[in-house]
């Protein structure tokens, strides 16, 4: 099932397939767990059904290494921010859809 999933991330670009060997040459590399999930959802008849996703947990505590968690390690300022430009058109159309 991961395989399944890696491969669907790395069609969509979501990830990038670093060789292990190459990933020691990575200043400050670190790396992440990937789990999969039970995720309730909603079919197109409108059952209920269970599917299965990714997911990551970058909030865990590398302090027995000397760190904080890989969120805490983040330089916010370095950052591109973040805008939501389409959110008020999809508001706009659900109200409209509403009436």
């Amino acid at each position: 099932m991961i395989d399944k999933f890696i491969s669907e991330e790395l069609s969509k670009g979501f990830l990038l397939p670093i060789p292990i060997d190459k990933v020691e040459e990575l200043p400050d590399a670190e790396a992440c767990p990937i789990y999969i999930v039970k995720q309730a959802t909603i079919n197109e008849n409108g059952n209920e059904s269970i599917k299965h996703r990714p997911c990551h947990n970058l909030s865990y505590n590398l302090r027995e290494m000397g760190k904080s968690s890989i969120n805490d390690c983040i330089i916010y300022e370095e950052m591109n921010s973040i805008q939501y430009a389409f959110v008020l058109w999809r508001i706009l159309y659900f109200i409209l859809a509403l009436r």
